[in-house]
């Protein structure tokens, strides 16, 4: 094909109608790029552990578990003993003091073997009181020691430390902030003219 100034005329005609159908895809793609982020963000704010945005609280004695019910503590009791149940994801012990029962699920290589006894171990753990293992645990308690309901009943904190392997709390904190810039780049990319 020749090129005369009326087939150059028409393949600039051909390729300017074209042209804007490419700007309208990477609009197109600015926009759904900006609402999957946004999408992606409010998730993690929806699901993101904010009690992991600062330190466990150090709890010294069991007496203190009642009052941090649904937070995530670290305590050190002095000895757990080993109730002979297994859970989900690890082994139940229990600790006595001051005439109450606590029990500690532990996940950690500290309860592999089930020693009968574990002295002194730091347990970081989220505080339950009242859940459905802690009642199932006072059955099996009750029956092992040929206790009474009603005596085990008057032992039982009812509070159950189930042991947590977190991050550390920056780690917690950058993720917060990566969640945050991802919504606010998406809000960019639905806004802006250009990805």
């Amino acid at each position: 094909m020749l090129l005369t100034p009326q087939n150059e005329m028409k393949n600039t005609t051909e390729a300017s109608a074209f042209a804007p159908q490419a700007g309208h895809g990477r609009k197109l793609h600015a926009v759904a790029a900006g609402i999957l982020l946004i999408l992606l963000s409010a998730g993690c704010f929806y699901f993101f552990p904010y009690e992991r945005l600062t330190a466990p609280a150090v709890v010294s004695s069991q007496d203190e578990l009642a009052s941090h019910n649904g937070s995530i503590v670290t305590i050190t009791p002095e000895i757990l003993y080993d109730t002979g149940c297994s859970g989900e994801n690890g082994r139940y012990y229990y600790a006595l003091a001051n005439g109450q029962c606590c029990y500690y699920l532990l996940t950690g290589d500290k309860s592999a073997g089930f020693p009968e006894q574990i002295q002194d171990y730091t347990v970081t753990g989220l505080v339950s009181q009242d859940s459905p293992s802690v009642s199932t645990l006072d059955q099996e308690m009750t029956a092992s020691l040929n206790w009474s309901s009603s005596g085990m009943a008057s032992v039982s904190a009812g509070i159950i430390v189930s042991e947590q392997h977190i991050l550390s709390v920056p780690l917690y904190r950058l993720l917060l902030c990566i969640a945050a810039f991802s919504g606010i780049f998406g809000v960019f990319c639905l806004f802006s003219r250009r990805l």
